[in-house]
């Protein structure tokens, strides 16, 4: 097998840095248990692969990992920096027995784990896959419910490496695992170059390793030096060199630097296979080396490293650590329904069936990763073996998602990647519905039937006699004995006509005071005052279990009034006066009494041959304070005449000059047949027009006869001053007394059918 194959399995088994929700990113020590089968099916290449990666798991641990090896059904505590060199032992001097079954190394192992908050864990489980030959089936079916026990209630990772297994049955502990969703790496004996043992571990190596598989790239600049810049600040990181040479040409590093500083460089280890091969077969050395600097390389320094000779940098492997810490918490969707039962352990109110998870990555200080890392990760939840997608909060900067949750547990955990820096695993959460967390059930308010009290009189009200009544409602009497009603509200209709209220409430009794407006309010005033009376508690009221927020009560007060004439007969006079109001304006409106003055270019008069000068102008308004109170305020008030008719007058012509543009004719004193004007022709008409229009020195005729005594022409149309402010004023004050009018009539209708 490759040299590169053997690298895989090895970075396969590192395990996962996770802290508590809000804690700083410390990393906790873990504790690796390593089950490695030595049952007769693992000769040959099998046992070596297996071997290596028990001697890899070894190297990457850190030093205040506790390591152990279990085979043959013994403990073997493997820790320590040369805990890998135990390991290294040929098949056959491992005394192994025919007839061992490697299901017992997991009974041993159950009865040494014990859980402890202090410690990530993981169980390394190595073999073939022949869990149920050579008698084992018993004891697999007693030991395999406590292991799934121990898993799904603790945070016990679990990873399965099968090598070079050769059956086409799948076994059921191998089914077992992946229910758990315990990652598989599957290895088989033709397996044996780089690029197919890559293609069965890319996925693992990703998930479990807590590297990502996108490497940080080193560039070689000569034979014996490379190079490589972090996108990441780093703190440490892990060189892997791996190959087939002899060990005698051990690869070394001479030097490191990052900026001109020189880097720490430790040998972590050396995993061989040379112990557990024949002579002559092929060797596979790897080493590994950490590099570290007593402060963090910042993000885009330049590390160089120097080889004591030449290497090939396709051999080389670079793995960052990354200073990163999942933190994850379960909430409540709606309502804060949700206790700690125990680290990653919560009790869920069995009335909620959603829980929202929220996710944060942090540093080893504790401090959230900024939001456009946040975005790089793709972060998965795995919520009892199926995959749940997710989202980005950029309020809190958490990766969230609401999980349903119909039954009474929920067991979830989050896959994060973040490309070219980590991989992780979150520890196992579990959510168990219980009856105990679950707060008292809300009540909101509820509406009562309508409740009658006793009869009260409209005078009894204005002397400012409350209405009492009792509730009669059991419930009602009894929320209301368990606690007290902190917020009391009335509410109702007819409030205009209502000068002051108030509202109390003692001993189940409410008690309602409403004074009427003083005044004409009785008329209309109704039968009965109907109002809701809102009881309501801010933090509840607890009785029998339920947390009661209040109530509304409909109330109903009879109200006794005097007869319909004594209350209301100054409703009546009042909408007369309004109508006599409104005739009286509408009068006013009609006539026209603000023409200032005309201007006439002739006019002739045919008694003595007398001819008034051009440009006369006569006043078409009276003046003086009389005069201006007439215009305003008298109905029959109108404007001066322009000229009167005398009896003795035949005939009398004018010409109309600029200023005016039509004439008024009294048609009552003047037979329409005696007048002429131009462009009229009035024998074919059987009545005088309103008004007649004039152009520009239009002529006029008017001839008096035996028959008419006297008559004269009513106005014309000239200049004007106050017109369209009077008619304007005039239609508000319609509309006002129109308006009054309408509320008086509703008032009368109101008391009249008692609405």
């Amino acid at each position: 097998m490759k040299g590169s194959a053997k690298l895989f399995v090895m970075l396969l088994l590192l395990a996962v840095v996770t802290v508590g929700w809000a804690q700083p990113a410390v990393q906790r020590p873990k504790r690796i248990y390593i089950t490695l089968d030595v049952s007769g099916s693992m000769e040959g290449n099998k046992y070596i692969m297996a071997n290596y990666a028990a001697q890899s798991i070894s190297v990457f641990s850190d030093p205040n990992d506790r390591v152990y090896l279990y085979y043959l059904g013994k403990r073997h505590d493997i820790s320590g920096s040369d805990g890998y060199k135990q390991i290294q032992k040929p098949y056959n001097s491992l005394l192994g027995q025919k007839r061992y079954h490697e299901i017992s190394d997991l009974i041993q192992f159950l009865k040494d784990y014990h859980a402890d908050a202090h410690y990530q864990d993981w169980i390394f489980i190595i073999g073939d896959g022949q869990w149920n030959y050579y008698g084992a089936t018993a004891e697999y079916e007693q030991t395999i419910p406590a292991f799934k026990q121990v898993v799904e209630k603790g945070n016990l990772q679990v990873c399965y490496l099968q090598t070079g297994n050769t059956l086409t049955e799948k076994y059921a502990f191998t089914t077992f695992l992946e229910s758990l969703n315990s990652p598989v790496v599957d290895i088989k004996m033709s397996d044996t170059t780089a690029t197919s043992v890559l293609g069965h571990c890319v996925y693992f190596a990703n998930r479990i390793l807590g590297f990502s598989n996108t490497n940080v790239e080193l560039r070689q600049t000569d034979g014996q030096h490379v190079m490589f810049q972090s996108e990441f600040p780093l703190e440490r990181c892990l060189l892997v060199y791996q190959s087939s040479q002899p060990i005698a040409n051990e690869t070394k590093i001479v030097e490191a630097t990052c900026k001109a500083t020189s880097l720490s460089v430790k040998v972590k280890g050396n995993p061989s296979t040379k112990p557990l091969v024949p002579v002559g077969k092929p060797v596979v050395n790897g080493m590994v080396w950490e590099l570290s600097s007593g402060q963090t390389m910042l993000a885009n320094d330049t590390v160089v490293i120097g080889f004591n000779q030449e290497v090939d940098a396709q051999n080389l492997k670079l793995y960052p650590y990354v200073d990163v810490a999942l933190v994850m918490r379960p909430w409540t969707v709606e309502k804060d329904t949700l206790e700690v039962a125990a680290p990653n352990h919560y009790y869920l109110c069995d009335r909620e069936e959603q829980v929202l998870v929220k996710m944060a990555a942090t540093d080893k200080l504790g401090h959230k990763f900024p939001p456009q890392l946040m975005r790089r990760m793709e972060v998965k939840f795995n919520v009892m073996g199926r995959e749940v997608s997710t989202t980005y909060s950029s309020s809190d900067s958490t990766v969230q998602a609401v999980l349903e949750m119909p039954g009474d547990t929920l067991t979830y955990f989050a896959l994060v990647d973040c490309p070219g820096y980590f991989s992780r695993i979150s520890p196992k959460q579990m959510v168990v519905k219980s009856a105990e967390v679950c707060p008292p059930e809300r009540v909101p308010l509820i509406t009562l039937p309508e409740q009658c009290f006793e009869a009260v009189s409209f005078e009894s009200l204005r002397e400012g006699r409350e209405a009492v009544g009792w509730v009669d409602d059991s419930l009602f009497r009894a929320v209301a004995g368990a606690g007290l009603f902190d917020e009391l509200l009335l509410s109702g209709h007819d409030s205009w006509m209502l000068e002051t209220s108030s509202l109390s409430f003692e001993d189940g009794k409410i008690g309602l005071m409403q004074r009427p407006r003083h005044g004409l309010c009785e008329c209309a005033f109704p039968e009965a005052l109907c109002y809701k009376v809102t009881l309501r508690s801010r933090q509840g009221i607890l009785y029998d279990g339920k947390l009661y927020e209040g109530f509304v009560v409909p109330v109903r007060v009879p109200v006794g009034k005097r007869d319909w004439w004594n209350r209301c007969w100054v409703y009546l006079a009042a909408s007369v006066g309004l109508l006599l109001l409104l005739v009286y304006v509408r009068a006013l409106k009609k006539k026209h009494r603000f023409g200032k003055s005309a201007g006439i270019k002739s006019i002739y008069f045919d008694r003595y041959g007398d001819e008034v000068d051009d440009n006369y102008r006569l006043p078409l308004r009276k003046e003086g304070v009389g005069a201006w109170l007439a215009r305003w305020f008298w109905p029959g008030n109108e404007r001066s005449s322009l000229s009167f008719i005398d009896p003795e007058i035949a005939s009398m012509t004018f010409v109309a000059g600029e200023s005016i543009n039509s004439v008024n004719i009294s048609s009552g004193s003047i037979d329409p047949s005696m007048i002429r004007v131009d462009g009229y022709d009035f024998e074919n008409e059987n009545k005088l027009p309103d008004t007649i229009k004039l152009s520009n020195n239009g002529r006029v005729e008017v001839y008096k006869n035996q028959e008419v005594k006297a008559g004269y022409l009513l106005y014309v149309a000239g200049e004007k001053t106050g017109e369209g402010g009077f008619r304007l004023l005039s239609s508000l004050l319609m509309l006002a007394v129109l308006a009054a009018e309408g509320f008086v009539i509703w008032i009368l209708i109101k008391s009249l059918f008692g609405l």
